[in-house]
């Protein structure tokens, strides 16, 4: 749900743009939502990387490190 808020973050501010009776500007519009794809490929990553650390760890019961 919040990947389809972010990617409807574009179409919104075109709207904007075409209420206004201006063209959108589509090249800053996707840039936000370039850097929001970028920020969740990093986290993504970040967790499997996480996971595949905790699962080749040996086991010592202590889940909280």
């Amino acid at each position: 749900a919040v990947i389809l808020i972010i990617y409807s973050i574009p179409a919104f501010l075109s709207g904007l743009d075409i209420y206004k009776g201006t063209e959108p500007d589509l090249s800053s519009e996707w840039i936000i939502v370039c850097i929001f794809f970028v920020l969740s490929l990093v986290f993504v990553i970040s967790n499997l990387l996480e996971l595949i650390r905790r699962v080749r760890a040996p086991q010592s019961g202590n889940y909280l490190r």
